[in-house]
This record gives structure tokens, sequence and C-alpha cells, in this order.
């Protein structure tokens, strides 16, 4: 898709003249001696050589990682791969039962909302769970994020075993998921629509624990059902609480199981194509999911909760993570992300300053500094433009995209600064986990520091969750049912993430006869975006001579018969005022998503605000207006700089209707940097 659109915006407000206004407003560089260009030839070529694709739902935000991709040709110095691809990450977690009151159980699945939204789960499969099918729709509807399908122990319900597979409305296709039942309340299946017509058929286990013969007969029920029905699936993910481990790595004290349980699992493990995906990625590595909590005698530790993958996709599986969780269970989170065949790569998007970050004094303190550090520079360069010298090099406008870089580069560190501590302490007690996971002889010493240590990460979790309540509480206090921007995100209808799975190759008329083709891959979609927006700007292009282009021009202009006088012509004509662009930055609507350059609006107000309280002070903030107007004039006279990236936007597909492979079914929606929207409300408000 073609991010020029915001450059053709540009251009259609300009008045056509070749000495004047149109001149100014750069629909030529001088510098590379080019002839000026029309409103839609300025939009074609740069539409070509700046273009950015959001391959995504359409909603760029300032948080997660935003489905865009450079095209091919467009800032070539960066030439990395797409981070990683869209994935759908699944997890395992015995949360030993509900608790002994009912305000425990309620508790126990609010940490369990919680954790399906902060950990960006997708499936979550519990053990233990001892739920009915009457409770598991009372915590939907108090839960609007889950969808829970769940098996209860075929005696004792609420009391013994269970299982129950939660699904992620907001990020999954819920709607169309089917379930069967395997063994009551401890193995349940679950088909998934994931990406297109893909499906993701996920078993979750929950074996019987104390006798392994038991155990041994449970993996071999479900070899023995799968093999008896042909109608059932292939399985993609087996993962749950095992009560075995294959190993005598896998636990600690180490030691082997009964050969007959390791070897009815294995036998499962063939039948149905599943490997450890963990165990196979870290083959000497230790790690435990279960520790017992005696407090007699010293503990043990195993690592049975696991996820098994089908060998078929296993190497599309990746960032495995074994967690404490704030839920009170003996039992670590067991996790790692998959990727259907055939899903396209997504970047992870652009960087973002957070606008929050201006309200912290040290971070306001920090973002100051980075103009005083320029101010020298900025000045000597707007000395020299009123004297009408310029550096095609080092000019204002090269020096504000420098700025630039050094305002996103100072909010991002210091949005880490700000981090919660809780996080850090979290990260730290992590990182003494692994170390110590990790040590060559693990004695009974070692055990208990893993005790305090996942004590310690188990109090910071659940000091992190009762946080975020007090302060989502207190917000929804202040701000719920007030017909705010908060009120209208918390009631508004969440769909899941929709991204694009494939497009088809477009067909012309010596094609059109034949069968379509079609591609998933990221590069070449990104391609027949850009190809078709770039034709669709085309249609009204028209190769003429100079002369002739110039005779046409003049036949439309002596078509039009309110005309402007000549100080009216000159207030058009004439370089812009700081009051203009400050009354342009001010009617810039706050709460919008940031262009490519990452800062968003609020960030530029907060150094007009600051300027204005230190005006004639030791500590005066220099002018961002000031500044702004310099960059805008030079602009207006000179064209825009290259590889400044003033003009690029952020450009997304919203989907419409009909056939999703067909690009022309998506409308364009560009996301344009704050400074140029400043600029085009500034032409605007003159015209």
């Amino acid at each position: 898709m073609v991010g020029g659109s915001g450059n053709a915006d540009a251009a259609g407000a300009t008045v056509d003249d070749p000495g004047g206004f149109g001149r100014r407003l750069g629909l030529h560089h001088p510098e590379s001696g080019s002839e000026p260009l029309l409103p839609t030839e300025r939009a074609r070529t740069e539409g070509q050589g700046n273009a950015q694709v959001g391959l995504g739902d359409g909603r760029p935000t300032a948080t997660t990682a935003q489905p865009a991709l450079v095209v091919a040709g467009v800032r070539q110095a960066n030439k990395k791969k797409p981070a990683s691809r869209a994935a759908l990450r699944i997890a395992t977690l015995n949360m030993n039962g509900g608790g002994s009151s009912s305000a425990n159980i309620r508790d126990k699945w609010s940490q369990i909302n919680t954790l399906m939204r902060t950990g960006n789960i997708g499936v979550l499969a519990l053990q233990e769970t001892h739920l009915t099918k009457e409770k598991a729709q009372e915590y939907e509807s108090i839960y609007h994020r889950l969808k829970i399908e769940s098996s209860a122990h075929p005696t004792h319900p609420t009391s013994r075993s269970g299982v129950a597979v939660l699904v992620n409305k907001y990020t999954t296709q819920w709607k169309e998921m089917k379930t069967r039942e395997i063994i009551a309340g401890a193995a349940l299946l679950v088909t998934l629509k994931w990406h297109n017509e893909n499906t993701v058929n996920i078993l979750a286990v929950y074996a019987p624990t104390g006798s392994g013969q038991d155990n041994a007969a449970f993996w071999k029920e479900i070899k023995k059902i799968w093999e008896d029905d042909r109608t059932l699936p292939r399985v993609d993910v087996m993962l749950g609480d095992c009560n075995m481990v294959e190993t005598g790595l896998d636990r600690l004290p180490a030691h082997p199981d009964p050969i007959n349980t390791v070897n009815a699992m294995i036998e499962l493990r063939e039948a149905l194509n599943l490997g450890d995906g963990w165990r196979l990625e870290n083959p000497t590595l230790k790690n435990y999911t279960y520790s017992t909590k005696y407090t007699d005698q010293a503990n043990s530790r195993s690592r049975i909760d696991r996820i098994y993958i089908n060998y078929d996709i296993i190497e599309r599986t990746r960032e495995w993570r074994t967690a404490e969780t704030s839920v009170k269970t003996d039992h670590l989170l067991v996790s790692a992300q998959i990727s259907p065949k055939g899903t396209p790569f997504v970047g992870k998007g652009r960087s973002t300053a957070p606008d929050f970050i201006t309200k912290y004094k040290e971070s306001a303190e920090a973002l100051v500094t980075v103009l005083r550090r320029h101010k020298a520079s900025v000045e000597a360069l707007i000395d020299a433009q009123k004297r009408g010298v310029r550096d095609p090099t080092n000019n204002i406008q090269t020096k504000w995209k420098e700025i630039k870089t050094s305002v996103l580069k100072t909010a991002r560190e210091q949005a880490w600064k700000r981090a919660s501590k809780v996080d850090q302490h979290i990260r730290d007690w992590e990182e003494r986990r692994e170390k110590t996971l990790q040590l060559e002889n693990l004695d009974e010493e070692a055990n208990l520091l893993l005790d305090e240590i996942e004590d310690e990460i188990r109090k910071w979790k659940v000091k992190k969750i009762l946080r975020a309540k007090d302060k989502a509480a207190a917000r929804h206090h202040l701000e719920g049912e007030s017909n705010s921007k908060y009120d209208f995100s918390m009631n508004k209808n969440r769909k899941p993430r929709d991204s694009i799975a494939a497009l088809r190759y477009p067909q012309d008329e010596t094609t059109r006869h034949l069968p379509p083709n079609y591609t998933n891959s990221t590069k070449k979609m990104v391609e027949i975006a850009t190809t078709h927006h770039s034709s669709i700007q085309e249609i009204e292009h028209h190769d003429m001579q100079p002369e002739e282009r110039e005779h046409n021009r003049n036949v439309v202009i002596n078509t039009i018969k309110t005309r402007v006088n000549e100080p009216q012509y000159n207030e058009i004509d004439g370089e812009f005022t700081r009051s203009e662009i400050e009354e342009a930055l001010k009617s810039v609507p706050n709460g919008k998503a940031a262009g490519l350059d990452g800062i968003p609006v609020e960030i530029w107000k907060f150094y007009v605000s600051k300027h204005k309280e230190t005006v004639g002070t030791e500590d005066e903030t220099p002018d961002i207006i000031a500044i702004l107007t310099a960059v805008f004039n030079d602009i207006a006279t000179h064209g825009v700089a290259p590889d400044t990236e003033f003009a690029e936007g952020w450009l997304c597909p919203i989907y419409k209707k009909k056939d999703r492979t067909d690009i022309s079914n998506y409308r364009p929606i560009t996301v344009l940097n704050t400074d140029y929207k400043t600029l085009t409300r500034t032409i605007m408000n003159r015209l």
C-alpha cells in the first residue's frame, strides 16, 4: 500500500503557480534539478518512493507491535527481516482447584482473566478446575474476554480433577470454535479457526496422579480413542499436567519414572506425531514447573506441565516460557507461540514515544534538555536561512530530523526508566531463578533457594496485579459512564485482530482467463498493494509536453470566475508566521496515533507550554514554534529535503467487503506525522 496519500493532500492545497505558492511548497526539488510536479504527479512519484504498508487490522496504535512493512526500495539502510510472525500464544496451568471459599474462587478466576490479558494468551488450558458448566457460564458473563469450554469429573465435578480451555475472545476467532470431550474431566479437544482457513487442534489433558499404572492407562486410552475413531482430527498441540516425566533430568532430585508409564507416553506421542517442544529446543537445560510445599522436609521439583507440538509445525513454535503467576497454585505457567502454516510475517512496527511521559518531572526535564542541546545549532541555521544561505545537506530540515530522532530516543529511554519498580523486581528475581537452575549440582541448599526465589516472584506478581486493579478501579470511578473516550473504549465491541493472510495477484486482459494465483509472502503482498495504489494514482495521469501542460493549465485557470486581488495573493504567498503555526498545532487533536516518526502531538504541545512557562528566564525552553516555522518556510521554498522522511505516512488497509484476497476491497487509511499535519492545517487555514 502506498504512503504518498499524505503528500497528495499537501499538493492539492497549493495555488498552481510555478513562481508562487505552489513552487514554495516544494512541488519540485531545485537541488536535484527536477521540474515542478503537478499534484497528481507528486503523489504518484512519492507514492512509489515513500511507501509504507500496514498489513494488519487497520488500527495502528502506540502500543503493540504494528503490522506495517517497508516496501522494497524504501529505507534501504534497514534491510532487517521482520522480527516475528502473527502467532497464537498457548499456555497451560494447573490452578490447583478453586480454593476453600467462594471469595478465593472468584479471586482465582479474576487473576486468570488478568493473566490472559496481560500475557496476551490466546488459549489457556487449565487443570484441576473443579468447574461445572453452570459456573463456567457464570464466569463467562463476568469476564467478557473469556470463552470457557470445560469438562468436569463425571461423579465429583466440584472436588476432583476437571479440565478447561479458555479462549481469548479479543485475539481469536472463538465463535467458530468446536469442542469434543475425549475423557470426562481429563481430556478435552478444541478446534480453533486461525488465520484464514487454518485450524489448530488443541488437546488439553490432566493425567492421573499417584499410581504409575493409572497414568500409563490414561495415555493408552487416548491412543486407543484416536486409533478407533478416524473422524478425530490430527492433534497439533497437546498440553497440560502430565503428572509424569520422560527423563530423570526433569526431576529434582533426578530419578526416572516407571518404565511402563514412560513407554505409554512415548507410544502416544509417536502415534500422534508429537514432540516435547521445550526439551527439543533445550536438550540439556533444567527447568521445573511444579514443586512440593513441605515445611518439615526437603521439597522436590519436576517438569510435569508440558506442551507437546506436532512435528509438522514444531519449527513454527517459539518463545517458550515457564513463569510464576499471581494465581495461588503450586504449578508454574508454561507457554509458547505457534504460527499456523502460511501465516505471513508481521513486523514489530515503528518506535513510538508514550504521551504520558511528559507528566513526570524527571522525564519532562530530559525532553527539554534535548532541545537545549540543539539550541545553538538551530539558531545558527535559522540565522543562515534569514540571510539566504543554505547547505543542501545541513539545513533546518535536516536538523529537525535530527531533533525528532533525539526526542524519540529520549522519550523511550524515559518510558523504560518509568516502568514500574515492581516489574524490575520481578525481572531481577526471574534472572536469579534462571541462574540457580543452571547450577551444575542442585543440592538441598539450592532447592531451598529456589523456593525462596519463586515465593518472591509470586509475591511481586500479586502486588503488581493488586496495584493494577486499584488503578483501574480508580479510573473507572472517575471516568466510567461519563461519555468519555475511556468510557467508549470500555463498552465498544471488541473484535480480534484481522491480518491479511493472503492476496491474489492482479490479472489483466491477457491473464484473466487463467486460474487466479495467490501469495502469503509478506514481501509479495506489499508489492501487490503498492502496485495497486500506484496504478490508481496513474489513472488521471496524462503524458504531455511542457508547452501543452502550460496551455491546459491556463485554460482551467481562466474558467475560474472568482479572482484574488493582489493583497490577498501576497497574503497567501507570504512566508508562514509564528501565529499561524501555533494555531495549527493547537488544532491537532490529542489522543491520536503517532506517525512514522513516533512522536505524538502531546509532546510538541508540551514543548509549547514549557516555552511559555519559562520564557525570559535562565532556564528558558527553546521555542518549538519558531523551529517549526523555520522548517515549514524552508520546505515551502526548497521542497522536502531528501532523507528527512517528513512526508512519509503509515498506511493501513481496512477491509470493506467481498473477497479478502482482493486488495481493492480494502480502504486505505494513512497516519501522518504530527509536523506534516501541522503544515497542511496551516495551508488549509490560509486558503
